[in-house]
């Protein structure tokens, strides 16, 4: 004990784990499994309930969980519906229904194995490697697959008896102990040390040749340890009782030390320097940091760091584009494996994905699902049963209409075609301005600064329009009136088609303004042929969210906005390439509302303007429109015709020509603010700098109530009352700004 350091416990309890074979048993510790109150006789019968119930996999999930039969998808349901329905009813059990709600709702995620939660990228897990299986079940004696030959090699067994009488002499049942306990150790270094007990190297006493002629200066004796009993056999027969083999003897000898003890199995372990730390991995890494990414406005609240790459791109298209990157930038550099980038992509770019998270609030979704977790609460009839039926089908067909609107719009930023012009846009949330610290601007009113977003999927730049609301409204005319800016300064010549994205709202997009805006530019012979699309309601998610996502993302960085102008240099420098950033004036704003008196505003007697999924102007129809419920353009069938032309007459370029008409602009003078905002931005002005941002305000309290901050009589000003300065007058705010 004084040579180890240890105490007199220590030794005895080491002597009490001793087993027959000699070998102290592992410690176990806090290992100990309790019975389980599951695994009773009321376990089994549940269990033996739960597996009688009817499974179905989910079309939803299978490619991803391929083993999971634990939801029931809405095709399979409506093809199995008479069976499934009795077997639901008869048995009143709503399991299988539960999780297919839970799936659509998303209140559950759904594993390949209880307990584990599956990542957007997937982790090493080596305990599933090949390799380590096979090595596993080879040292616990069992047969395996050979990572060389690929052919299965043998389990491990008892070898033959040796000519000595070895096994006459330890007898049978000791060797098949034996042997159990050898191979029930499943570690190699376990195994070596147990080996290394039962052998001793000893000088060679004499040998039978010249000792000259002889290398061998060391013998070994075996014996095996069974219980109190110690056996001496000879190689063979030692070899025979553990069914190993000669090399493995000879390893054993080999690593016997100083002391007598084997030492520790070294392969595989040692460190190698990381073979992603060189050059190879430094261009890698260029490479990724050069790829454009995006941010969600869905995840950003979350996870402010996540971005996105297009969602049709992979690691396989990633790693092309690399191999074409160091062919033009690096050619005299080696290329890496797509191994060797998949793993610096995963483990040091984590926090970039592929399909950024579509998750916008959709009444549709929301309305059905609530009406189907209805039916968990009351149970299920037949009558419940058939309506729950209806709804599963109706979510599904609706969320199979909101992907095909967003492969429809990605479809036009793949295309080589250049002979259309495709557009999507959107109107961010008002930024209030200005944008303060003080505790005094969180009861006020502000002046909204408006941003509007028009996103081309051909060059994929984007250019954002701004102006206040002194300026303009956010109506159809100034959304129409920033897309047709649009249009008159990038339009080109050869292209012929124009394709419109937006969401549905009908204030903004989907209105009569709107659609007498894509007639006249269709009469003003700039396309022969105009689609706008409105995306699904709920699931609007638009290239203009992404960019609106970057803005976001500078702009909570800034703790103090004063002016529109602030607002304009911030969003222009949100992404390293720059956003083109367009300042609208009063003279910009289109009066689009005088087309409404050179037309009949007729509507379609099959369908609904609020219905519409696309909207078609075609020059083969200049006198109205067509309305589509559906987003395949290609088929014809379905298009509702709306005339706008006046009368009943045919229809020719001289008699209805919406592109002859002047617009003048919409507004003339500013639009007046409340009395109560005016006054509230009069309070702010004096925490505003630098002068430039004060001198903005100034001029707009000027035009809206002739230079006056306030009614305030100038002799209170005089009262020597310590409170804040809100009664200055234009004088006053001079001699401040002057300061400042």
């Amino acid at each position: 004990m004084a040579i180890f350091g240890i105490g007199d416990k220590r030794v005895r309890v080491v002597l009490e784990k001793l087993t027959a074979g000699k070998t102290a048993m592992a410690d176990k510790r806090g290992t100990n499994a309790r019975v389980s109150k599951f695994s009773e006789e009321k376990g089994d019968l549940v269990r033996e309930h739960n597996k009688k119930l009817p499974t179905m996999t989910s079309r939803y999930s299978r490619a991803k969980y391929r083993n999971l039969a634990n939801t029931c998808s809405t095709s399979e349901l409506t093809a199995n519906n008479e069976k499934h329905k009795q077997r639901v009813c008869e048995q009143a059990h709503l399991g299988e229904m539960q999780r297919e709600f839970d799936a659509h709702k998303g209140r559950a995620e759904v594993t390949d194995e209880p307990g584990t939660s599956r990542g957007r990228k997937r982790k090493p897990q080596p305990e599933t490697w090949k390799m380590n299986i096979a090595k596993k079940l080879r040292n616990e004696g069992k047969a395996y697959i050979s990572r060389k030959t690929h052919k299965e090699v043998e389990a491990r067994k008892i070898g033959p008896a040796c000519a000595d009488g070895c096994f006459e002499k330890v007898t049978m049942p000791v060797i098949e102990a034996l042997f159990k306990e050898y191979w029930g150790m499943g570690d190699y270094n376990a195994q070596t040390s147990y080996l290394q007990k039962s052998m001793v190297s000893v000088p060679v006493k004499r040998h039978r040749v010249p000792a000259e002629g002889s290398s061998r200066t060391q013998t070994a004796l075996y014996s095996v340890t069974y219980g109190d009993k110690r056996y001496k056999v000879c190689k063979k027969a030692f070899m025979a009782i553990f069914g190993i083999g000669d090399k493995r003897v000879r390893v054993v000898l080999k690593k016997l030390t100083d002391w007598k003890t084997a030492m520790a199995d070294k392969r595989g372990t040692n460190a190698r320097v990381s073979k992603y730390s060189g050059e190879k991995g430094d261009f890698v890494r260029e490479h990724i940091k050069k790829l454009p990414t995006m941010t969600s406005r869905y995840s950003r609240a979350k996870s402010p760091n996540r971005v996105y790459m297009e969602s049709n791109l992979s690691v396989v298209k990633l790693y092309d584009m690399y191999v074409k990157f160091m062919k033009e930038e690096h050619p005299n550099v080696d290329i890496v494996s797509i191994n060797f980038y998949s793993n610096v992509f995963r483990t040091e770019f984590n926090n970039i994905g592929f399909v950024p998270p579509v998750v916008d609030m959709c009444n549709t979704c929301d309305l059905l699902t609530a009406s189907i977790e209805k039916y968990e609460r009351v149970g299920c009839e037949q009558a419940q049963f058939e309506e729950m039926q209806r709804e599963f089908r109706e979510l599904d067909a609706h969320k199979v209409l909101a992907t095909h609107a967003r492969t429809v719009l990605y479809s036009f930023s793949s295309s080589d075609s250049d002979d259309f012009m495709a557009l999507c846009f959107n109107l961010r949330q008002a930024l209030p301005t200005p944008k303060l610290s003080t505790s005094v601007a969180f009861y006020k009113r502000k002046l909204w600064t408006y941003n509007f977003c028009v996103f081309n999927l051909k060059t994929q730049k984007s250019t954002m329009y701004i102006w206040d609301e002194v300026t303009a409204r956010r109506g159809s005319c100034e959304i129409m009136s920033c897309v047709n800016h649009y249009i008159e300064a990038n339009h080109v010549a050869r292209q012929k088609k124009l394709v419109l994205f937006s969401d549905n709202c009908a204030r903004q997009n989907k209105n009569i303004i709107m659609i007498l805006g894509c007639l006249r530019l269709m009469h003003s012979k700039r396309f022969a042929r105009i689609e706008h699309y409105f995306m699904v309601s709920g699931h609007a998610y638009m290239p203009c969210d992404h960019q609106f996502g970057y803005i976001e993302v500078r702009l909570r960085r800034e703790s103090t906005i004063s002016s529109k102008y602030e607002y304009m240099e911030l969003i222009r420098n949100a992404v390293r390439e720059g956003f083109h950033v367009v300042e609208m004036t009063q003279n910009d704003f289109l009066n689009f509302e005088l087309l409404q008196s050179r037309i009949t505003n007729r509507t379609s007697k099959t369908t609904s303007l609020q219905d519409a999924r696309v909207i078609v102007y075609d020059c083969r129809y200049g006198e109205g429109y067509a309305i589509k419920n559906n987003y395949d353009v290609a088929d014809t069938s379905d298009n509702h015709q709306v005339r706008l032309m006046k009368g009943r007459g045919k229809y020719s370029q001289m008699a209805f020509d919406l592109s002859e008409v002047t617009l003048p602009p919409r507004y003339t003078t500013p639009i007046p603010l409340s009395k109560e905002k005016l006054q509230d931005i009069k309070d702010l002005v004096l925490y505003v700098t630098p002068l430039e941002s004060a001198q903005y305000f100034r001029d707009i309290i000027d035009k809206q109530d002739g230079g006056r901050l306030d009614d305030t009589p100038e002799e209170e000003e005089e009262e020597e009352e310590e409170v804040p300065v809100r009664g200055a007058d234009i004088d006053a705010l001079d001699t401040l700004l002057e300061y400042q």
